[in-house]
């Protein structure tokens, strides 16, 4: 779903902080898979993830996003160690 590869070939920008942009890291078709499966949120705030129903594509995103692949792509670009974080999503 999520195109490592892209992630991992983006350039980190250093200002004003440390970041990245990439485009085309999920493809149209599981782009609107996630978005029909996105969980119904009805109000503004912040959710906790364990407090959403997830599923489908939507689900199968968060755990990329979770994945051991992910934590050392990212640790990787910006030269930390994330592997005993928790991670905020």
């Amino acid at each position: 779903m999520i195109d490592f590869s892209t992630l991992a070939t983006a350039a980190v920008t250093q200002s004003p902080f440390p970041y990245f942009t990439a485009s085309g890291v999920l493809n149209d078709v599981d782009l609107a898979a996630i978005t029909q499966d996105f969980p119904a949120i009805n109000a503004p705030g912040i959710f906790p993830l364990s407090s959403l129903h997830t599923q489908g594509a939507f689900a199968r995103l968060i755990a990329e996003v979770q994945s051991p692949q992910m934590t050392a792509l990212i640790g990787k670009k910006f030269d930390v160690d994330l592997h005993d974080k928790p991670l905020m999503i």
